[in-house]
């Protein structure tokens, strides 16, 4: 019998009872799987039809046993549309072994399901286009790293980031110690230096040197400025960021042989074996009237490295997905355990991104407007009142009814505003109630929400807030520093926590 034969057979069969049509569906699936272009495309098209409409009526364990058995299969395109209409935990081992272009899974997106369509772009997040970098020549790295600075369209795999520390941990134990094998750059005395090596602890406070004397450099800090020397603020922002820095500013004392201003450059180190923070290394050379200025740590460095920072954290999601949903077969209770906590770290570390990259965008200047927060409040309510529901805790709206116009874009507003909201409710308990409230003074608009009983102590001053690593405050503390870079602020008044934006 020829494949259009049984496909037709299939298709002609009565399906009067719900055991009829679960076979009959389950056998539709398996023809229009191995079809691999030998259907006809009308009769193709009328199987995979009735595999949409049918599905349904199909209890959902056999769906899901038929999507496991067909996902290695090379499936047609209409195929993968038909079951990304349906939940994830049903399409998801297909979804995740599609091999489709671009277009295809664009149209497969756009008549998925919610969950489906949110997983899809997990999926193929590193196809997005990347922000794009101020028009620049590509630098070389410091010398020190041995590695070419790379392109800003090149977005690093997490192999590639694990063989590029594996390569700079071999060029460090390579080096030899300046203590037993003098370098050969070192300068005469009567030759002053123009170049030279460093290295510095977790604290910031050089400790190596080569290329320079010793005396003049060792216990000279990079982590913050002194008086009359020291380095610019960008060095002092990089470093609390841990975030490498090019051709910025190093003024040493001019009594020194080597006193004046250098150009410096530097990139963190952290230890293999822990990750924990090592301090920096780098080289620093002598500045000239003719070298250009600083590079600042700009809003479009920042939306790059959010975007790099995004690509492989998604892919860590959509792995943790699979595991905790068992999408691709049963997994021990360990292994899910692990993966449900890498999953929950994963996304809220991802919204700290997302929040850097809404950061560089004030920074840019790119979000200004005019937003009213009973508006932003009501658009989120949906997603408030669902994770509330599933939380089992009661939320309810106070005042609004008068205009509370702030002086932000409409969609930071409101990510602000839903931001608050969701983290207050994570820390509540069951059958707590929250009420939130909105209020519009002289120079602010304000929405307060209720604070639950395991925040009675919070304390969000700036100085606990850096030493803080409690992450059930952590979503609290990201509001707040996107808050202050907005313009406003975040603080606890009494039984509220409260958020404060400029008034329009």
């Amino acid at each position: 019998m020829r494949f259009d034969d049984r496909l037709r057979t299939v298709l002609a069969q009565p399906a009067a009872d719900p055991h009829d049509r679960a076979v009959r569906w389950r056998q539709l699936v398996e023809l229009a799987a191995r079809s691999q272009g030998e259907a006809d495309p009308h009769l193709l098209e009328e199987a995979v039809s009735e595999i949409r409409n049918g599905a349904s009526g199909v209890d959902e364990r056999v769906r899901s046993a038929a999507a496991t058995a067909v996902a290695p299969l090379q499936l047609p395109f209409v195929l993968v549309a038909a079951f990304a209409a349906d939940r994830l935990n049903v399409s998801a081992p297909i979804l995740a072994s599609a091999r489709l272009t671009a277009s295809e899974w664009k149209t497969v997106s756009s008549g998925a399901s919610d969950e489906c369509r949110s997983f899809i772009a997990t999926l193929n997040s590193s196809s997005a286009e990347p922000p794009q970098p101020p028009p620049a020549t590509p630098e070389r790295h410091p010398a020190s790293t041995g590695e070419a600075s790379a392109s800003p369209e090149a977005v690093p795999s997490i192999s590639e980031v694990l063989a590029r520390i594996e390569r700079l941990r071999q060029l460090r134990e390579s080096d030899p110690a300046p203590a037993t094998q003098p370098s050969p750059e070192q300068p005469q005395a009567d030759e002053p230096s123009r170049l030279f090596k460093w290295e510095c602890n977790e604290s910031g406070e050089i400790d190596w040197v080569d290329g320079a004397p010793r005396g003049a450099l060792v216990g000279q800090s990079i982590a913050q400025r002194g008086n009359g020397s020291g380095v610019d603020p960008n060095v002092e922002r990089a470093f609390a960021a841990r975030a490498p820095f090019h051709q910025c500013m190093l003024e040493l004392p001019t009594g020194l042989t080597i006193g004046g201003p250098w150009r410096i450059s530097g990139i963190p180190a952290f230890e293999r074996s822990s990750g924990r923070f090592a301090g920096y290394r780098g080289m620093a050379e002598r500045a000239s009237a003719a070298q250009p200025g600083p590079e600042t740590f700009g809003s479009d460095s920042l939306r790059e490295l959010a975007h790099e920072i995004r690509t492989p954290l998604n892919a860590i999601i959509g792995f943790a997905e699979i595991i905790t949903g068992e999408y691709m077969g049963p997994a021990e209770n360990h292994y899910h355990e692990r993966a449900a906590e890498i999953l929950s770290q994963a996304r809220l570390l991802l919204s700290a991104v997302e929040d850097l990259d809404f950061a560089a965008r004030l920074r840019s200047g790119e979000d200004r407007g005019e937003a009213d927060l009973s508006d932003a409040l009501t658009r989120s309510w949906e997603e408030i009142e669902r994770q509330a529901s599933a939380r089992a805790v009661h939320v309810e709206i106070e005042g609004g009814e008068q205009p509370a116009r702030c002086a932000l874009d409409a969609q930071l507003t409101q990510r602000l505003v839903e931001r608050l909201c969701l983290a207050v409710i994570g820390c509540a308990a069951s059958g707590e109630k929250l009420t939130f409230r909105i209020t519009s003074g002289a120079k602010s608009c304000s929405l307060g929400a209720s604070l639950p009983e395991s925040l009675g102590s919070i304390d969000l001053a700036p100085e606990r807030n850096r030493r803080s690593d409690d992450s059930a405050t952590l979503p609290l503390r990201l509001v707040m520093g996107l808050a202050r870079t907005a313009g406003g602020e975040l603080s606890v008044n009494g039984s509220e926590v409260v958020l404060r934006l400029p008034k329009a």
